[in-house]
């Protein structure tokens, strides 16, 4: 069974950043030292309201932006 944020990574984020966070030629990695250096703050109004060529998540709960945070934290 998947942990939830990873259900939410899933969905809103992997079909850009790849099912492993590796990212590809237009979006990032998503490894945990990157997300490190953004911090919490930052990290939830990237996801939220979007960053560069990336669009914001805004149709997610506030639940499933904090299982997202925490899931893109772990290593």
């Amino acid at each position: 069974m998947m942990d939830p944020g990873e259900l939410v990574y899933v969905r809103s984020c992997s079909r850009c950043h790849a099912a492993d966070r590796s990212g590809k030629t237009d979006a990032p990695a998503l490894d945990s030292v990157r997300i490190s250096t953004l911090g919490p703050s930052r990290l939830e109004m990237t996801i939220r309201y979007g960053k560069g060529r990336m669009e914001g998540f805004g149709g997610l709960t506030d639940q499933e932006v904090a299982d997202l945070i925490a899931y893109l934290s772990t290593p």
